[in-house]
């Protein structure tokens, strides 16, 4: 092992020749710079880390999608309740409010099932973190925050469409 505050490779260079100088017989080779080094050796984890990274990111957007679906497809089965709602008298807020409260309820499900399943799975988890505690607060506190926000930023855009229903076009149609 050399140490060097110049280029690295230059240095091997050298090294490689003042070795064949002195004992031509002997082999040099693998040699590496240190950079090189600590590069392969978190290829690997940085590897798992990008992949787990994108899964997740797919899980969140799947999540939003499927929590727009649900609430789009309640809203279309209420679009007579919102509009009876709206020609009565009922702010279009009152609408949005309604309309993203029962998102929230439905997230808000499924994130406390998550937590607790996530709990429980810690054990398994174990093996595959590094210097990490399997319960951190940090990542039990982020997870349901940014899935509660994806969440209610996938409701407003079908409680915005419930608060422009017309009730006359709604209710004349059935």
């Amino acid at each position: 092992m050399a140490s060097t505050t110049g280029n690295p490779t230059l240095v091997l260079q050298s090294i490689r020749m003042a070795v064949n100088e002195v004992a031509s017989d002997v082999p040099v080779s693998n040699e590496q710079t240190m950079d090189r080094l600590i590069e392969k050796s978190v290829a690997t984890p940085r590897s798992a880390s990008l992949l787990l990274l994108g899964f997740g990111a797919l899980a969140l957007i799947l999540g939003a999608v499927g929590t727009y679906g649900l609430v789009a497809y309640g809203v279309a089965r209420r679009t007579r309740e919102i509009a009876v709602r709206l020609a009565v008298g009922a702010a279009p807020k009152n609408v949005i409010g309604m309309v993203v409260k029962d998102g929230a309820r439905l997230a808000g499900t499924g994130i406390v099932f998550g937590l607790v399943a996530a709990f429980g799975l810690t054990r398994l988890m174990r093996g595959l973190l590094f210097e990490t505690a399997p319960v951190d607060a940090v990542a039990f506190a982020a997870a349901p925050l940014v899935l509660g926000l994806a969440a209610l930023a996938a409701c407003l855009v079908p409680a915005l469409r419930a608060s422009r229903i017309d009730p006359a076009i709604s209710l004349k149609d059935s």
